[in-house]
């Protein structure tokens, strides 16, 4: 049975279950990535003068793509926390794709980067299955799971 005073009211009035530590870390995860994709933006931002095999028109489109990959993750990284129902399919979709481009770095010299994608992508994904995730996102949503 759940605990009466586990939730809390917020400002409309409603009553909200306090984000769990494993919530906590999966926003922290995003809030990481998106501070990484943010110096990526930077760097390629600052790079763009630079003479290439790409026109122009094709790294301005992956500027305002990575611009928006950077938004996502830090929005999903606040929404998570407020336990809105499509960060838990955009979370699970980002680190999929994570986990799949960091096994294609794994061999060669790039075996590094691939680490520092591939260890929070799995850690976001293995907590973001965890029960007290489970839990947060169904209380929250006005299910209960009881057991």
């Amino acid at each position: 049975m759940p605990n009466a005073g586990s939730n809390v009211a917020s400002a409309s009035g409603a009553l909200v279950t306090p984000s769990p530590w494993t919530v906590k870390a999966i926003a922290a995860v995003m809030f990481l990535m998106a501070l990484g994709a943010g110096v990526v933006l930077v760097w390629y931002a600052l790079s763009l003068g630079t003479p290439g095999p790409v026109p122009m028109s094709g790294r301005i489109f992956f500027l305002v793509l990575l611009l928006a990959a950077t938004g996502l993750a830090a929005l999903s990284g606040f929404q998570i926390l407020k336990s809105r129902p499509w960060t838990r399919a955009f979370v699970i979709v980002w680190h999929i794709f994570q986990i799949i481009f960091a096994t294609q770095l794994l061999i060669g010299p790039t075996w590094w980067i691939a680490l520092l994608l591939l260890i929070p992508s799995a850690l976001a994904v293995i907590l973001m299955f965890a029960k007290a995730t489970t839990d947060f996102f169904a209380s929250n949503l006005g299910f209960r799971n009881e057991r």
